[in-house]
């Protein structure tokens, strides 16, 4: 469950979101929560990312019936994670565990992660939501579009982590958040930090205020 608290006064308003459990401690090579955070969310077609040709191919024909445009003006959705433990971890890499991604807690194994991609310790990979299947390449797809139910105040991410395909799944984090702008993102301040701030969008970078 989660709060929002709105700070007024004579600086500019800012919209904090404070979920109610603290950060879990990592340790050694364990998958488990707290070990990737979701660190970063824009949902309003950002101007931060230059498409790669290989993403540009994928969105350029999407048809998006909220806005009612498509998507080939080259903005994006996407959101940011970060390995918050002192080693490398590697996803999509069925050796290593099966990762999910979702933003419906009813489904946490909708999107499953089929592209291997190794963030190293401390680091961000990128996740673009293009709302589609494709599983190619060396960029993370997330088969649904960030922030779509636009009927909905809010809207949570997960990413989801299964040691073998009996095994039970793991929620390794999840993060509820509120519309943004082009050019704002909610952010975990600091990386892998409790409290979300909206800020400027930093992928593949540390999150700043």
């Amino acid at each position: 469950m989660t709060m929002t608290i709105f700070l007024t006064g004579c600086l500019k308003t800012r919209e904090v979101i404070i979920p109610t459990e603290a950060p879990p401690v990592v340790m050694g090579d364990t998958i488990s929560k707290g070990s990737i955070y979701i660190n970063e969310v824009n949902n309003r077609w950002s101007d931060d990312l230059n498409l790669s040709n290989e993403l540009s191919s994928i969105i350029a024909r999407r048809y998006d019936p909220i806005i009612g445009s498509d998507w080939k003006d080259g903005k994006v959705k996407w959101f940011e994670l970060y390995n918050n433990t002192t080693k490398p971890i590697t996803l999509g890499d069925p050796q290593k565990g099966y990762w999910y991604l979702s933003d419906n807690l009813a489904t946490k194994n909708a999107s499953p992660i089929q592209v291997q991609v190794t963030i190293p310790a401390g680091g961000f990979a990128i996740v673009y939501s293009s709302d589609t299947s494709y599983s190619g390449g060396s960029q993370i797809h997330g088969n649904f579009n960030v922030g779509r139910n636009n009927s909905q105040p809010r809207d949570t991410l997960g990413i989801y982590y299964q040691k073998n395909l009996g095994a039970r799944l793991i929620t390794v984090d999840s993060l509820t958040y509120e519309d943004t702008d082009r050019a704002t993102t909610w952010s975990r301040i600091p990386d892998g930090g409790s409290t979300i701030l909206k800020t400027p969008g930093t992928p593949g970078q540390a999150n700043r205020r």
